[in-house]
């Protein structure tokens, strides 16, 4: 249960650390490249096909309805339709006389003429001045300030959005720091977890003193091996006590290890030299 937990809670930290690496990977605003790629276009729709469609669609419709309507009236009746000649005298239309052009009135539409040319000439001058005038340099002037105020506005837009995008950073790298951390340490519990598994399920067998330590069971257990297990049990919880203080996260932790694993075997002796000083007295007490 312990274990599941510990894998469930790694896994957790691992996807949350590719997250903020991820997100620590993007460029400050700005730069070439900040806003990602580009989006796909999307589709445009069919409305102009299908709106084409149903054009060219509706004039075949109205033949076959005109066609139908002919063949109705030529079973209803049985005669042809009538037909009329557009081309003829009777439908021509009457063309209008010409108007003789007066004198007066030829006088009077070119002094007209000349008033109107005249008179859009003056206003194209007088706009041609316009242009030069106080007014059009205050106008220009506005333009320019209102062309700096806007600048000046991108440029503040610029700068608060580097200026989150630092602190984002910021907080990313803290909270990446603080994960890593816990995943170190979710790790080392993970680490401690099975090891001190293995040893527990070691302590139905019997060590040996030289190293690497190998563990095995006798085929028929008597007082020698019992008491070698015993020495056994009492080496592992030595071992287990030093896994629990031990730091297999970096590698000072590895000679921390090797060093209780030396402190351990030394233990291991100690333990098999009292027992069998203790054995030599119970069988000095038996034979007196």
């Amino acid at each position: 249960m312990a274990d599941a937990i510990l894998r469930r809670e790694i896994k957790r930290l691992v996807e949350q650390q590719k997250v903020l690496n991820q997100r620590l990977q993007r460029k400050p605003p700005g730069t070439p490249g900040a806003s990602g790629a580009p989006s796909a276009q999307r589709p445009l729709p069919t409305g102009e096909g299908g709106e084409k469609e149903d054009a060219t669609a509706a004039p075949a419709s109205g033949e076959a309805t005109a066609a139908g309507g002919q063949k109705r009236q030529q079973k209803a009746g049985g005669a042809s339709p009538p037909t009329y000649d557009f081309e003829g005298p009777e439908f021509q239309v009457a063309k209008r006389p010409k108007v003789e052009a007066d004198p007066t009135s030829a006088t009077r539409n070119k002094r007209i003429f000349g008033f109107l040319s005249s008179h859009l000439n003056k206003a194209k001058q007088q706009l041609a001045k316009e242009r030069d005038t106080d007014f059009a340099q205050r106008h220009k002037m506005q333009e320019e300030r209102v062309n700096s105020k806007l600048e000046l506005a991108r440029r503040h837009l610029a700068e608060i959005a580097l200026i989150q995008w630092q602190e984002q950073r910021k907080e990313d790298e803290t909270e990446l720091l603080k994960v890593s951390n816990e995943l170190i340490q979710k790790e080392n519990d993970l680490m401690r977890y099975h090891l001190v598994q293995h040893y527990v399920n070691m302590e139905h067998f019997v060590g040996t003193e030289a190293q690497p330590t190998l563990f095995w069971r006798p085929a028929e257990w008597d007082t020698h091996t019992r008491r070698l297990q015993q020495q056994t049990k009492v080496w592992i919880k030595t071992k287990i006590k030093h896994i629990q203080e031990a730091d297999y996260t970096v590698s000072a932790g590895v000679e921390q290890e090797e060093g209780t694993a030396g402190e351990a075997l030394g233990s291991l002796e100690d333990v098999a030299a009292s027992s069998e000083v203790g054995s030599n007295k119970e069988g000095g007490e038996a034979q007196d």
